[in-house]
């Protein structure tokens, strides 16, 4: 059996991953397969964590199963929901910020963001992939997103310490009616499973469905990450640098 690339997801508060067990899953796909650099895209953009390569053997009959699942449903087309979930591209016509944020709730989740789960990411841990899923600008407005943004300028690389001193940040600033807009989006979420061939994928997200919907402290948890999301998107980024929006 040959080398294969191991990726390990590794959220801001962790300093190592191995003493947080509960916050990492293995992805295994062969370091040649054209679907890696998009899987890779997908968790890092929605959620701007940091990711950990390792080469590693991995087991031949679950590395097929997620080349195969990749090889379904990639998909090299134009997305309309961009930048981690937190805009919208219609060709080249700026999308103002009330049309963006309806836009963002109305817009079903597409196979392309639900399929990276199907091979096992977060199953143990399933409101993290909720705090994926979730667009940004349902949960937050675009001026606190800007206003932490200002609080907590970013640098030219993506820098973990900052991510989770927004999130802190987030966690003071939790509002009633912050969790009564993750609840409605979560509904949203649970509305559109299963999800057709995906069947660890809808076990899972349902799964983090019903965890936020019930608790409230993992609710404030998904809110808080959504205001790092957004005030780490590049939309916001535009918005503080350019005062544009």
């Amino acid at each position: 059996m040959g080398s294969r690339l191991g990726v390990i997801v590794q959220f801001p508060r962790a300093r190592r991953v191995r003493a947080v067990p509960l916050l990492w899953r293995r992805i295994s796909l062969t370091v040649k397969d054209a679907s890696l650099v998009e899987a890779l895209h997908v968790i890092k953009e929605r959620a701007g964590v940091e990711l950990v390569y390792r080469v590693e053997a991995l087991d031949p009959g679950r590395r097929q199963n997620v080349i195969e699942l990749w090889s379904t449903y990639r998909d090299h087309g134009p997305r309309l929901v961009g930048d981690g979930g937190c805009d919208v591209r219609l060709g080249r016509g700026r999308v103002e910020t009330r049309e963006r944020a309806a836009l963002l709730e109305w817009l079903p989740l597409t196979d392309r963001e639900l399929a990276v789960y199907d091979g096992g990411l977060f199953e143990d841990t399933p409101t993290h992939a909720i705090a994926l899923l979730v667009r940004p600008p349902t949960i937050w407005g675009l001026d606190e997103a800007i206003d932490a943004e200002r609080l907590f300028p970013r640098g030219t690389r993506f820098a973990p310490a900052r991510f989770a001193a927004i999130e802190r940040h987030g966690f003071r600033r939790i509002r009633a009616e912050h969790l009564a807009r993750l609840r409605r989006a979560v509904a949203r979420i649970a509305a559109q499973l299963p999800a057709d061939g995906l069947p660890v994928t809808s076990a899972t997200v349902a799964a983090g469905c019903a965890l936020v919907a019930a608790d409230d402290a993992r609710a404030r948890a998904v809110v808080a990450r959504q205001l790092a999301r957004y005030a780490s998107s590049a939309l916001v980024g535009t918005c503080t640098r350019e005062s544009v929006c």
